[in-house]
């Protein structure tokens, strides 16, 4: 049910998306800004590791193989956490957090959310989930560093040929660009829950790596339906 609600509601908001686009030069500029950036990162030719892809996904978005973007399900739960149970609670999709940082405005408004929205829909219809992926990695600005190669030199990773642990304490630094005392042990703590759920011994997510290995576009029921 939370797929088919997602893709009902993916759907109708990509044709809202592609129709503002077509009317509104303000969405336009916006949509081109976060269209160069990506085609700039892809021109890389630095290959990031699976593992890496697959620590990021289990953390930051779960349903990023079964949505088209925006994950509307997460939304509606973070509503209900924020408002009913006074409990802060994000819901960005891995598409969101690349526009984000692709446009840098994150400002606290109902109009950069929507923006935002939309442009995640047209983005994720545009490329394939690992060219997604691939450019998050590339524009995320970290406290020293902008993008994961950078990081990697920086922090004495070597970025082609990660360990499972150093995947997952990169993925931490997602949430945590900065290291301090005062959120070091949130940061280990979010490592170990990112080990913990990419065992290799987990069914799951052993699943999970070999799609990461093939077309990272797979349309088969069989996936749509794996990653709930």
């Amino acid at each position: 049910m939370i797929q088919i609600f997602n893709f009902l509601l993916g759907i109708t908001t990509l044709l809202v998306a592609y129709s503002i686009l077509l009317i509104s030069p303000k969405f336009r500029r916006n949509y081109l800004k976060v269209e160069n950036d990506i085609i700039n990162t892809l021109k890389s030719k630095v290959h990031l590791p699976d593992s890496l892809y697959k620590a990021i996904i289990v953390i930051e978005d779960k349903r990023f193989y079964s949505h088209l973007g925006v994950d509307f399900y997460s939304i509606l739960r973070a509503f209900r956490n924020n408002v009913i149970k006074n409990r802060k609670e994000g819901a960005s999709t891995l598409s969101q957090q690349l526009v984000r940082v692709s446009t840098n405005k994150r400002e606290i408004t109902y109009s950069r959310k929507i923006t935002e929205i939309l442009l995640s829909s047209i983005i994720d219809n545009k490329l394939t989930k690992k060219q997604v992926l691939t450019s998050y990695c590339w524009l995320y600005q970290f406290e020293k560093s902008l993008g994961i190669e950078s990081l990697c030199q920086i922090e004495n990773y070597t970025l082609n040929n990660l360990t499972h642990n150093e995947s997952c304490q990169i993925a931490a630094r997602f949430k945590y660009p900065s290291l301090r005392e005062s959120n070091y042990s949130k940061y280990l703590k979010r490592v170990r829950t990112i080990e913990i759920k990419t065992t290799p011994n987990n069914w799951y997510n052993s699943l999970l790596l070999i799609f990461l290995s093939e077309n990272p576009r797979i349309h088969s029921i069989g996936q749509y339906f794996l990653l709930i």
